[in-house]
């Protein structure tokens, strides 16, 4: 029988129960001093005299008599919950192909279901709007807000490994891996509809009388709704999904007289491919932006790592280099919303005159890549003297936003 491979492993099944509820408020923007609120849609264009019926000459420029409110602070309730019942099963193996030539030949499989809770800080319901009309045809009105509703992800994934141990210690191995995630958990934009306390503070009604009662006075209530982009938790409606593999290498020169053979190298390198079709990101003209990668994870990753460890002395210098990666979908200063100006044609580069265009552009980090080093020299069984330095290298990290052509740098930062 020498020439079967033993063959050990696992099953494995396991049953987590879910649940969770949450309750708050965001804050509605609030104004003390008179402004208009009026939809940008329902404005007739102005000549820059203000010749244009409805209109007035306000600081050169032609801009609309509207009503004009002031809107008391005031809060929304937010609540939500979610429970479910998961059963995960698993499956590890272990062989060894070659028992009599090379016994150190090692292959692993696995295959299971997981599931990754959202956090709390996802899950918190609270959150806020603040905006503005600019001018007579912009508008720009955003927030924030947690889903108190989010599912966990749910995760299939396959894992396989070929590992080869050296006879004096260490390894080399090459790792490919797939995983399919559920109910992705990602930052999203969208278009939702406030309504503010507003309060008629002065103004014309020669645009209209934005919803209020005829005849109107000063002091009547009249609640406004805007459109505001707002920045949120969601689970994705499409299954995000990560295929790649990892090859590494561990190994002390032991070949070395002493006290060099305490030297030693650990290095590895992933290259990886992800996708998360479901991700809620939009262009300057209100388009789907496609193809995103998943959030965090860059093509090419490559780590190396000069070790030294002889008592009582541990050495790390270790060099980490990345391509660039998805921030997050929907970020603060990047999604918003805005009016297509009425001065424009009917239809310009595929907009039409006066819509309301909501962009939420994605932000990326650049290629980057660090040296930092760690030092430990043990005193006693029970002390330690550890020095880190992080960042030697000073490697400034860089932002930009937007996909293909149409990206430009957002901020940088460098941290040591």
């Amino acid at each position: 029988d020498s020439w079967r491979m033993p063959i050990t492993g696992n099953i494995g099944l396991r049953v987590v129960a879910y649940k969770n509820k949450a309750a708050g408020a965001f804050v509605l923007p609030y104004y003390t001093a008179p402004i208009s609120l009026t939809p940008v849609s329902s404005y007739a264009a102005c000549n820059a005299d203000g010749s244009t019926p409805g209109c007035v000459t306000r600081g050169g420029n032609g801009v609309a008599n509207v009503l004009q409110f002031t809107v008391a602070k005031s809060y929304q309730p937010v609540s939500g919950s979610h429970s479910q019942v998961d059963v995960l099963p698993s499956l590890n193996v272990q062989i060894i192909p070659m028992p009599e030539m090379a016994p150190q030949l090692k292959v692993r499989l696995a295959a299971s279901q997981g599931v990754s809770r959202p956090s709390f800080s996802q899950l918190n319901p609270g959150g806020s709007v603040s905006g503005t009309y600019v001018g007579t045809y912009q508008a720009y009105f955003n927030g924030t807000v947690g889903n108190a509703n989010l599912k966990p992800e749910k995760a299939e994934q396959f894992d396989a490994s070929i590992e080869y141990y050296f006879q004096t210690g260490g390894l080399i191995h090459f790792s490919p891996f797939y995983k399919q995630i559920h109910n992705y958990i990602a930052q999203g934009s969208n278009l939702q509809s406030i309504t503010l306390p507003a309060v008629v503070a002065g103004g014309r009604t020669d645009q209209g009388t934005m919803g209020c009662v005829a005849p109107i006075t000063i002091g009547e209530s009249c609640p406004q709704t805007v459109q505001a982009a707002m920045i949120q938790w969601v689970n994705e409606k499409q299954n995000a999904i990560v295929r790649g593999f990892e090859a590494g290498v561990q190994k002390y020169f032991d070949f070395l007289p002493d006290p060099f053979n305490g030297f030693g190298v650990d290095a590895n390198y992933t290259m990886l491919s992800s996708s998360q079709p479901g991700a809620l990101a939009y262009d300057m003209k209100g388009n789907k932006i496609n193809g995103l990668p998943m959030v965090g994870l860059s093509k090419n990753t490559f780590n190396i790592a000069a070790m030294y460890d002889k008592e009582p002395v541990s050495i790390r210098l270790a060099y980490n280099w990345r391509d660039d990666f998805l921030v997050t979908s929907a970020a603060y200063q990047t999604t918003n919303t805005y009016n297509y100006a009425l001065n424009q044609a009917a239809t310009s580069n595929g907009v039409m005159q006066g819509t309301v265009v909501h962009y939420s552009l994605p932000v990326f980090q650049y290629p980057m890549g660090t040296l930092d080093a760690n030092l430990t020299l043990t005193l006693t069984d029970n002390v330690q003297w550890t020095f880190m330095a992080s960042n030697l290298t000073k490697t400034v990290a860089r932002l930009y936003m937007g996909v293909g052509d149409h990206r430009e740098n957002r901020s940088w930062y460098t941290a040591d």
